[in-house]
C-alpha cells in the first residue's frame, strides 16, 4: 500500500477526484475480467453520491450501440491491467475517439490505454500467489471513493437521504433485525450458549 500511494503523483489524483465529482460530466465504469469488480465498486458507490453513472455493459453488441451517446460530456474510468483486455480496450480508445476522457486504473507496465488517459492511477499487482492482486488497486478505489464524497458531502448528503427512504419504502434494505417476541432472546440468553 505504500508503495501504490508513492506511485501516483498527488496532482493526478486530485485529479481524478475532480473530474470524476464534476456535475457536467457523465460517468462510464468499464473493467476487465477481474478489475470489472473494481469498476462496479466504484460505479456502485459514486452512483449515490452523484448522478449520470453508468456501468458499461458487459454485452458487447450494447457497449458498441451505448457509443452513439459517448462525447465531450462523458468521462470513462476505465480498469486494464495486464493481460490487457481487448474488448476493454476497443470501446475506451472509440469513446475517447468520440471526445470522452478517460481516467483509468493500471499496472507499472501500464495499459495500451496510456494513450488515450488524461490522468493514470498506477498500482502494483505483484502478490503471493501466482495470481495478481488486486488490494492495492482497491485502496485506490476506497481513497477515490473518500475523496468524492468529501467533495460532493453538500450535495450527496441529501441524495443518500433520499435513496435510503426510497429503500426503507420499497423494504430493500433493513436497518434493523425486526422485534419479534417468538425469535428474540429471553433476557437471561447469551448469544453462543
Amino acid at each position: 500500500l505504500e508503495t501504490t500511494a508513492a506511485m501516483v503523483p498527488g496532482a493526478d489524483f486530485d485529479m481524478a477526484a475532480r473530474m470524476v465529482t464534476d456535475p457536467a460530466l457523465r460517468l462510464h465504469f468499464i473493467g476487465g475480467r477481474f478489475s470489472g469488480y473494481l469498476a462496479g465498486m466504484l460505479w456502485q458507490h459514486l452512483r449515490q453520491l452523484r448522478a449520470d453513472c453508468q456501468m458499461v455493459s458487459g454485452n458487447r453488441p450494447d457497449r458498441v450501440d451505448s457509443l452513439i451517446d459517448i462525447g465531450r460530456r462523458d468521462l470513462i474510468i476505465a480498469f486494464d491491467y495486464r493481460r490487457y483486455q481487448v474488448d476493454t480496450i476497443q470501446f475506451v480508445t472509440a469513446a475517447a475517439e468520440r471526445g470522452a476522457q478517460v481516467v483509468l486504473f493500471t499496472d507499472p507496465w501500464a495499459s495500451p490505454l496510456v494513450a488515450h488517459a488524461k490522468v493514470v492511477l498506477t498500482a502494483p499487482v505483484e502478490g503471493p500467489s501466482p495470481f495478481d492482486t488486486m488490494v492495492p488497486a482497491l485502496a485506490q478505489v476506497e481513497a477515490l471513493i473518500a475523496a468524492a464524497t468529501t467533495r460532493l458531502s453538500p450535495s450527496s448528503r441529501a441524495r443518500i437521504a433520499e435513496i435510503e427512504a426510497l429503500r426503507g419504502l420499497s423494504k430493500i434494505t433493513e436497518d434493523e433485525p425486526p422485534s419479534n417476541p417468538k425469535t428474540a432472546p429471553h433476557s437471561g440468553d447469551h448469544a453462543g450458549e
